[in-house]
């Protein structure tokens, strides 16, 4: 998540666009996308990052729930599959087990 504080950094737009497009690797147009959003709702850049931390913890407790048998893959399949939801419904989804999956 290093790039969003060098992203807030930046002096002007084409710094900022370069400077998203030598960090994550995406597509010029997309970086362009990015940072015109982050530009004009900064509160993006937070709500993001919130995100971000969410789905980390949210993988956290599912390893540590499934152990051994835990695999990214699923769980992002599992996850996905009912779209956008609050993080509180997602983490209850997670430590819930997998009874919450069906």
């Amino acid at each position: 998540m290093r790039w969003r504080q060098r992203l807030r950094e930046a002096a002007s737009r084409p710094q900022a666009i370069q400077t998203l497009m030598e960090t994550t690797a995406q597509p010029q147009a997309l970086c362009e996308a990015d940072v015109d959003r982050y530009f004009v709702q900064p509160g993006m850049i937070a709500g993001d990052e919130i995100g971000y931390y969410g789905w980390r913890e949210a993988r956290a407790r599912a390893r540590g729930n499934a152990g051994r048998k835990y695999d990214l893959a699923s769980f992002h399949d599992q996850c996905l599959k009912f779209g956008p939801v609050p993080q509180a419904l997602l983490a209850r989804m997670v430590s819930g087990g997998r009874s919450c999956w069906t």
